[in-house]
C-alpha cells in the first residue's frame, strides 16, 4: 500500500460512513446510534485481534488504548449519560498525549 493513498482511503471511508450513519437514522431513528457504536466495537475489537495475530503486541496495547476511549463514549451514549461521555472526552487529551510520545519508540 502506498501512503500517499493513505489519506484518500481515509476520505472516502468517513464520507462511507456518513451515508451509511444516515442511512441506518432514517431507517431506525434513536436507536440506530446504538447500533452503530456496536458495529464500531466490533469492527475495533476485530482490528486489535488481527494486529494480535501478527504479533505485535505494542501495537495492539495501544490500539487498546485508543479503542477504549470510544467504548466509553459509547456505554456513556448507550446509557445517556452525559457524565461518562465527558470522562471520555478528558481522558482523551490524557491517554492521546502519552501515546503520541510512546508511539515513536515503536514504530519499525
Amino acid at each position: 500500500m502506498d501512503k500517499k493513498n493513505i489519506p484518500k482511503m481515509g476520505a472516502a471511508m468517513g464520507l462511507f460512513s456518513l451515508l451509511i450513519i444516515r442511512a441506518l437514522s432514517e431507517k431506525y431513528g434513536n436507536n440506530a446510534r446504538i447500533m452503530i457504536g456496536g458495529i464500531s466495537v466490533i469492527i475495533g475489537i476485530c482490528i486489535i485481534l488481527f494486529i494480535l495475530c501478527m504479533k505485535k503486541y505494542v501495537l495492539a496495547l495501544l490500539s487498546l488504548g485508543v479503542m477504549l476511549l470510544g467504548i466509553i463514549g459509547f456505554i456513556g451514549m448507550l446509557l445517556d449519560n452525559i457524565y461518562i461521555v465527558g470522562a471520555g472526552i478528558v481522558l482523551v487529551f490524557i491517554i492521546m498525549p502519552i501515546i503520541i510520545k510512546i508511539a515513536p519508540k515503536y514504530r519499525k
